[in-house]
């Protein structure tokens, strides 16, 4: 029996249509909509056992409700009054008016939240409550924490009640074959459900995880076999080496051995008559776009079109400054694709494209479009290739007869793992820097640290520089939450500075336009979640502070610490944080003396062990994280073997959990022809 979101108790229109919003709307994506992370409630108390200052899960019933005052437009505070086996204490309400009328006299009433003193009584601000008996909305224990936002208008206890309700009407028939759940020690489908949604226990949530993660790596390892076999041996166009020198004379700079040992590499697939499949990776600042220029050089002197695709706007624009640099030294047209060209540009430049006239195309997503028809087009560069998948390199490879195909990556990962991750690619490694690349200077820094800090940071944007400034979440209310932080800098540090935040809730129009003025030098400083980890280089940048460093990967601080040194200027990446643990301190330690993503790479997956997936979407919904399987490379290579066995043994349970996957992960696999 299937159900709609609308037989669930308490989801009306409204509730429903903010619930489509957040890519839901099924009962099957409701259950795939992850907490971002749980809060530990201790055992129900009286108001009288607790510290200040401390979290506490308070019973009580209620007095009265005092007038709300009203401090300013914005904001309205109502305190109500509560008894608690014999003491009196408030909870204090903001802009919330209407909440005396939730509470009635001779009702026990459970109210959870920080317990402060304010003169001679006690008071919890902003307390989440409900009724005693009420065990969804508040319990001691772990509670699921929703990722969701103002705009949806849904509370983190509208979605719990949601999501229980959902588990009691869905029939969860798990396909995974009994061997493979056996011999990898795996527990059942509606269990994973269960424990990720109603954990009794940390370890309840660690087992779950571990589970659903499995089935994911099955999907996108079985994306990857399938592809690799489609594409062995498959024809590709030969290209002949054409005037080589002419490209290597527009460098105003020699290239080094490792990168000449990827061209050589490049050539040699180009004339096999195979069609190419290889992945170029290198750490950040290795000099990747210079050996994809070159085979683009090689694809157009061999009289074939090029596409080269980004996962940004921004990005895509300053590619296309970079390329365009260079070719039209040699007369050579190249087209730039965005979502913002008017109906007439972009007709203009479809005909550009279909006729030949336009050799080389620049764009996003947009590179990809129904409605772009190549001339003749024999290579396909993609920037940042996680971002994109395997699904897209096959989209894109569909614009012509045998197309081949440059991934390039700047995610540094460890080489057996890489060869997993990516074997349905050949794999060439960009190992060493050019010579004349300065190194990024990084500091580990505790709080103690922070106004000299800033100061810095003022003289290097009077020198004309710009600034990153780099926090961990939005919402929470930790010191560096972005939002908060600007604020905070705004009002000090930055109160006469062209200051901006960005975010990953913004819209997509938003996010490119704060980009966008950044990388023109606009913008001074710009504090950002990781949003920026990928999607800007700006020249000008020379210093990035990181707050709340210690919640990091060690990959994402190093890829985050790229986004400067653009230049030849001295940069600088100043890593905070504020009491971490033993572990944190080696970890950063580690960082601040260690430029080589590889070895940091290594280091980060011995020292920080597996991840989880609390705050992702499930990524047949959302796309894959490349540090979710970097994190997780124990399980994905367990996963990997599972694929091998399942693939080898054609019988009819087998080929049931291949169906379940297939259409589960479907952003990976769509494009995939199934026999």
């Amino acid at each position: 029996m299937s159900y709609k979101l609308s037989d669930l108790k308490g989801v009306g229109e409204k509730k429903e249509q903010a619930l489509n919003s957040m890519g839901i709307y099924t009962l099957e994506d409701l259950l795939d909509y992850y907490p971002r992370t749980y809060e530990v409630v201790g055992d129900i108390t009286s108001i009288s056992k607790v510290r200040p200052g401390t979290k506490a899960l308070v019973k009580c019933t209620f007095l009265e409700a005092l007038k709300t005052r009203i401090v300013r437009k914005n904001l309205k505070i109502t305190k109500i009054k509560f008894l608690s086996e014999g003491s009196i204490f408030y909870a204090t309400f903001f802009n919330n008016p209407y909440i005396y009328s939730y509470f009635k006299k001779d009702v026990e009433y459970k109210l959870y939240g920080k317990v402060e003193r304010n003169g001679n009584y006690l008071e919890i601000v902003s307390p989440k409550y409900s009724k005693l008996e009420d065990n969804v909305s508040i319990k001691n224990g772990l509670n699921p924490i929703y990722p969701l936002s103002a705009k949806n208008k849904l509370t983190n206890k509208d979605f719990k009640k949601f999501i229980l309700s959902a588990l009691t009407k869905i029939d969860i028939i798990d396909y995974i074959p009994y061997d493979i759940k056996k011999e990898y020690g795996l527990i059942s489908l509606d269990e994973a459900y269960k424990n990720i949604h109603e954990p009794k226990t940390l370890e309840d949530t660690l087992k779950a995880n571990e589970r659903m993660t499995f089935d994911e790596f099955c999907g996108f390892n079985l994306s990857i076999i399938l592809n690799k076999n489609l594409n062995l041996g498959k024809k590709g166009e030969i290209f002949e080496v054409i005037n080589k020198d002419k490209f290597m004379n527009l460098l105003p700079f020699k290239l080094t051995p490792s990168q000449n040992k990827v061209i050589s590499e490049i050539e040699e697939d180009l004339m096999s008559g195979v069609k190419m499949n290889r992945l170029v990776q290198g750490d950040v600042g290795s000099g990747k776009t210079i050996v994809a220029l070159y085979s683009i050089y090689l694809a157009i002197t061999n009289g074939y079109q090029a596409a080269f695709c980004a996962p940004t706007k921004i990005l895509a624009m300053q590619h296309f400054e970079s390329i365009k640099e260079i070719f039209d030294k040699l007369d050579v047209n190249v087209e730039l694709l965005h979502s913002k060209m008017t109906a007439k540009e972009k007709r203009e430049a479809y005909e550009r494209i279909e006729s030949g006239e336009s050799k080389i195309i620049v764009g996003t997503h947009a590179v990809f479009s129904t409605k772009v028809k190549y001339n003749n087009l024999g290579l396909a560069v993609i920037d940042e290739q996680h971002r994109f998948g395997v699904a897209q390199r096959g989209f894109l490879d569909k614009k012509g007869e045998s197309v081949h195909t440059l991934v390039m990556s700047a995610t540094p990962i460890p080489r057996t793992l890489t060869l997993s991750i990516y074997k349905d690619l050949d794999v060439s490694i960009i190992d060493k820097k050019p010579g004349n690349r300065k190194e990024i200077k990084t500091y580990f820094k505790d709080y103690s640290y922070y106004d000299r800090i800033y100061r810095f940071a003022l003289k290097e944007i009077a020198k004309k520089n710009q600034v990153y400034v780099v926090c961990p979440s939005i919402d929470s209310d930790d010191l560096e939450a972005a939002e908060k932080t600007y604020k905070k800098l705004k009002k000090t540090y930055f109160k006469n500075v062209n200051a901006a935040l960005i975010h990953g809730k913004m819209d997509e129009e938003e996010k490119e336009k704060i980009m966008e003025d950044f990388y023109k030098g606009e913008i001074s400083a710009l504090i950002a979640t990781s949003v920026i980890e990928v999607g800007i280089d700006s020249k000008d940048a020379t210093l990035i502070i990181i707050e709340g460093a210690d919640r990091f990967g060690l990959a994402s601080l190093h890829q985050l610490r790229g986004r400067v040194g653009r230049n030849d200027k001295d940069s600088y990446c100043i890593l905070l944080s504020e009491n971490p643990s033993k572990k944190s301190i080696e970890r950063l330690n580690f960082l601040s003396k260690n430029n080589d993503g590889f070895e940091i790479a290594l280091f980060d997956l011995k020292t920080r062990g597996s991840g989880d997936i609390l705050g992702y979407r499930q990524s047949g919904k959302g796309g894959y994280n490349i540090y979710k399987l970097i994190e997780n490379s124990e399980l994905f290579n367990k996963s990997k073997m599972a694929m091998d066995k399942i693939l080898n043994d054609d019988n009819e349970v087998n080929r049931n959990y291949l169906k379940y996957i297939k259409n589960k992960y479907n952003n990976v696999t769509k494009d995939i022809t199934w026999n």
